[in-house]
């Protein structure tokens, strides 16, 4: 134990030099990091369901061709596929691939979590923070 202490402070007490390089390698791992690694930015928004279309009264172009659809998130989030998009003047309809699982939907008002573009983690957390 008393030769682990004297190196420690042989080397980074009397040196920095090694405490000041391992600081810095750390620091450049995590930004590199949070470059490479992307992330979707999702988007919520009111809806309305009916059979194998929702509609959005807001007009959205989406990133991906899935989206997330649920009356209570804290319940149950439904992954639907997309068809299709059709914009109108004010608003857009979204043909999803129907299941089954539309059903239970229909009669309530539900949110729609749609994935709008590919971002890093590094300019969501230090460029965009809480901002869409």
């Amino acid at each position: 134990m008393k030769k682990l202490a004297y190196s420690y402070v042989k080397y980074v007490v009397k040196k920095p030099v090694l405490f000041g390089a391992l600081i810095f390698i750390s620091i450049t791992i995590i930004i590199i990091m949070t470059l490479t690694t992307k992330i979707n930015l999702i988007v919520s928004y009111d809806a309305i369901i009916d059979k194998d279309t929702i509609k959005i009264e807001k007009v959205i172009e989406p990133y991906a061709n899935y989206l997330y659809v649920y009356s209570n998130r804290n319940e149950y989030v439904y992954r639907f596929e997309v068809r299709g998009i059709k914009y109108e003047k004010d608003s857009t309809t979204i043909f999803i691939v129907a299941s089954n699982e539309v059903d239970g939907l229909e009669q309530q008002g539900i949110q729609v979590d749609i994935p709008m573009k590919e971002i890093s983690l590094f300019e969501r957390i230090f460029e965009r923070g809480e901002r869409q």
